[in-house]
C-alpha cells in the first residue's frame, strides 16, 4: 500500500540482486551490520551514510566491499527548514512524476537474544546540488537508470554517488503533521500529508 510518512527503524522496500535477478524485498531502515554484538536498541542510527565514508567506516564497508548493495524506490522524501522549535517540512519528488531510485546498502544480523535474522539497509546520502542547497546540505544520491546494474552487481564504486542533475527533483511545502511520526494509535501516514499547503488548510 502506499505510505506517506515512514520513520526511520520501520520497514521499507528494498530491491537487491538475487541469482534470478532483482527481488523486492522488506528491509528494516536503519542498517545494523552483520557483525553487531550489542541489542537493537543499542545501535546508532544508521538510517543515512555518508557517501564520502562508505568504502572506509566499519558500519558500512562491509557492505560496500561484499556488494550488498540496494535500490530504494521511493516517490518521494521529506526535508525540514527552519528554527528547531517550528520546522517546515518540505517534500521533494520527480517532475516527471517517476520514482526516485536511492542507492544503498543492506545487511543481515542475527539478534543474539531471539536469535532471528534481521535484514537491514541504509540510504546513502551525498552533498547537497544546488537546488537542494536551499533546503539542506545533504540529499539521496539518486541513481541514474543507466547505474542500477552497476550499483547492485557491486561493480560500479564511490564515482556513482554524486549529487543529482539540477533538474531531477522539485520541492513545494506540506502541512507540518508530518513531524509527527506514525503510532498505532494515531496514524499520520495519508496522501494529503504530500499535498502543496496553499491547496488546502492545515
Amino acid at each position: 500500500r502506499p505510505r506517506y510518512n515512514i520513520a526511520p527503524t520501520t520497514e521499507i522496500d528494498v530491491v537487491i540482486l538475487v541469482d534470478k535477478g532483482r527481488e523486492l524485498v522488506r528491509m528494516r531502515w536503519g542498517m545494523v551490520p552483520y557483525w553487531w554484538k550489542k541489542s537493537l536498541k543499542e545501535m546508532p542510527a544508521t538510517f543515512n551514510a555518508r557517501a564520502d565514508g562508505v568504502a572506509d567506516k566499519p558500519m558500512f564497508r562491509d557492505s560496500f566491499r561484499r556488494r550488498r548493495r540496494c535500490i530504494i524506490p521511493a516517490s518521494g522524501f521529506y526535508e525540514w527548514t527552519g528554527p528547531k522549535t517550528d520546522r517546515q517540512p518540505w517534500y521533494f519528488t520527480s517532475p516527471s512524476g517517476e520514482p526516485l531510485a536511492f542507492a544503498g546498502l543492506w545487511d543481515t544480523w542475527r539478534d543474539p537474544e531471539s536469535g532471528d535474522a534481521v535484514k537491514s539497509c541504509t540510504i546513502v546520502v551525498t552533498e547537497a546540488n544546488l537546488f537542494m542547497k536551499d533546503y539542506h546540505d545533504r540529499m539521496p544520491v539518486v541513481l541514474a537508470e543507466k547505474d542500477f546494474a552497476s550499483w547492485l552487481a557491486g561493480e560500479a564504486g564511490v564515482e556513482v554517488l554524486r549529487p543529482a542533475p539540477e533538474d531531477v527533483l522539485q520541492a513545494w511545502q506540506v502541512s507540518k503533521r508530518v513531524n509527527k511520526a506514525p503510532k498505532l494509535d494515531e496514524p499520520d501516514d495519508d496522501a494529503t500529508l504530500i499535498e502543496p499547503i496553499e491547496n488546502r488548510l492545515l
